[in-house]
């Protein structure tokens, strides 16, 4: 396990950088810079112009800024905001409890509902209602598939039609939470709710499951304490990839619902082309991700679906 979890994050280490090496050649290679807008106004001197490029963006390689930087962001300096003039790590603690809000909120509900959805046809059909499990699943199904279709803007749009009034945006204050929430929660429950559904099915026709029904355990305990963990081999690494993938949505979602976390950032940062707001934000993904893969792998340990069926089983034989 050390040894694995030592494999990982050097390929961690190496991710990060080669994310951050991205980073900055695709800002060297991009025409114009942070100052390039100034050149329109007549009120500023070339020369001043000339002075702020010389001050703010030297002339240095690739590799020659890359390792500045890194230097710096090893002592706890991720730079100055071109745009707004203020250290980027407090702009960063100040956007970063709205994100993490939102996606905590957004994705606890995607998959608290999308697992009960999935699992509900499963019980009906445990209690022998067969026709209304096939009905339900059915029911599920298309309705997941026409979330599917909804792109997020989509579905961002749609929500600041029909929200009521108090979970609209307010000026200057941001949305309120629970919208960002519905919307972010709605675009991953599909993704949610067919995976835990094909998961299911696929532990439904292991052998442990049926000696649980001959044992007469309940359709909750069934599910619940033997075929849901059992299931958690798959579902843990989809539950990271999610969280990745929401990382990106925060892009779109949050300037279209006025949100003041890191992905209306990003958008700001993206069109003023602020570098340094850019790089720590790369650098903050990053390490988002790695920590969720990491997690997901310390889950996975910890539950090892492989071994715990017969020991929950025998277990349960004796107080059934």
């Amino acid at each position: 396990m050390l040894l694995r979890l030592g494999r990982r994050l050097a390929a961690a280490l190496i991710t990060v950088l080669a994310a951050l090496v991205l980073c900055f050649a695709l800002a060297q290679l991009t025409p114009g810079d942070a100052f390039s807008a100034l050149e329109l106004d007549p009120a500023i001197a070339p020369a001043e112009l000339a002075h702020l490029r010389a001050e703010y963006l030297p002339q240095q390689s690739l590799p020659q800024r890359l390792a500045a930087w890194l230097e710096a962001a090893v002592h706890g300096d991720l730079g100055v905001s071109l745009e707004s003039h203020r250290p980027v790590l407090s702009l960063l603690r100040q956007r970063i409890p709205a994100s993490a809000e939102l996606l905590a909120l957004g994705l606890s509900g995607a998959w608290g509902l999308g697992l009960t959805l999935a699992l509900l046809p499963a019980w009906l059909g445990e209690t022998g209602r067969r026709r209304g499990r096939r009905i339900m699943g059915g029911g599920f199904h298309a309705a997941a598939s026409l979330l599917t279709s909804l792109p997020l803007g989509v579905l961002a749009i749609l929500a600041l039609v029909w929200a009521p009034v108090g979970w609209l945006p307010q000026p200057g204050s941001g949305t309120a939470p629970w919208l960002a929430a519905l919307v972010l929660g709605l675009a991953f429950l599909p993704t949610v709710y067919f995976q835990a559904a094909q998961t299911l099915a696929e532990v439904a026709e292991r052998g442990f499951l049926q000696q649980g029904r001959a044992l007469g355990f309940s359709p909750a305990r069934l599910w619940l304490r033997h075929a849901l963990p059992n299931a958690a081999d798959v579902l843990v690494p989809v539950a990271s990839l999610t969280v990745s993938q929401a990382l990106i949505e925060l892009v779109v979602l949050e300037p279209l619902l006025g949100w003041p976390g890191l992905g209306q950032l990003s958008l700001q940062a993206a069109q003023s082309r602020d570098m340094p707001v850019l790089a720590a934000l790369v650098l903050l993904s990053s390490l988002v991700v790695i920590a969720a893969n990491l997690a997901s792998d310390l889950l996975q340990a910890w539950l090892n679906p492989q071994l715990r069926p017969a020991r929950r089983l025998a277990a349960g034989n004796g107080g059934a």
